[in-house]
């Protein structure tokens, strides 16, 4: 699971400067299933800047949406997938919950548990079908 966090405009402005920061030729010793080996400073690690979902506003996720989905496609995730998604988001977008106080709040943390189960569905070695995410559980979003 990667939270939405690392697809904001934030995130992206922080990979930037630290790619730039960092040579392709600085390594580090890191142990690798019980070995030490040579590791690129620039390989991925989690970053101490991280956001969970829920403590996002809706503008970063809006915003973070669009990279996130254009990475899942890039990725060749399968169509039913990117199509299940984009209705989340398009649903979520568009709920009239939103109009309401505190509905921006309500839809970022149903997004954010929604999603990580979700996510968790998808990366499954049961290899059963997840649930389609973009039918929105109105009785869960409206007891949030």
């Amino acid at each position: 699971y990667v939270e939405m966090w690392y697809f904001t405009t934030e995130a992206c402005r922080e990979t930037a400067l630290y790619e730039r920061s960092t040579s392709d030729e600085a390594f580090t010793m890191s142990n690798v299933d019980g070995v030490m080996a040579w590791k690129s400073l620039n390989a991925h690690k989690a970053s101490s800047k991280a956001v969970p979902d829920a403590a996002l506003t809706w503008n970063q996720v809006s915003l973070a949406k669009n990279k996130f989905i254009s990475c899942i496609i890039e990725k060749s995730w399968p169509n039913e997938h990117v199509e299940s998604l984009v209705g989340l988001y398009t649903g979520l977008d568009s709920h009239s919950i939103r109009e309401q106080e505190g509905g921006d709040q309500a839809v970022l943390q149903y997004h954010a548990e929604v999603l990580r189960e979700w996510m968790d569905a998808v990366t499954s070695a049961t290899g059963a079908e997840p649930f389609d995410i973009s039918m929105i559980n109105q009785a869960r979003l409206q007891a949030i």
